[in-house]
């Protein structure tokens, strides 16, 4: 889909051009990208398995509770703050916890 071959091109970029207006020389543009590539790990590695525990765990109730929306929600807000301090936009954070929800799940589609 060219859409999302777009998407997946322009949000990098958007990243970058963040890190280099906020910065006022190139060890802090270094920096935020080092920290945008740790968050990205960190999220792959415990964010994504947590989002599909939750996930799991509110199929077997066959409905979304309020406190599963409560963990997406503060998953979600948590990822904004970090990005935000980061020096990234809020909004990329938000973003990036709608692309790590598991796909296939009735529960997802409540949301």
């Amino acid at each position: 889909n060219c859409t999302t071959v777009d998407d997946v091109l322009s949000w990098p970029v958007l990243s970058l051009a963040l890190a280099l207006n906020g910065s006022a020389n190139w060890r802090g543009v270094v920096w935020s990208i080092l920290l945008v590539v740790g968050h990205c790990a960190l999220l792959m590695l415990l964010l994504r398995p947590v989002l599909r525990f939750v996930v799991a765990r509110a199929a077997r109730q066959q409905q979304l509770s309020h406190f599963y929306l409560f963990c997406i929600m503060f998953l979600m807000l948590l990822n904004s703050w970090m990005l935000e301090v980061i020096g990234l936009s809020a909004l990329i954070g938000a973003m990036e916890i709608g692309i790590l929800m598991p796909r296939n799940n009735h529960v997802v589609g409540q949301l």
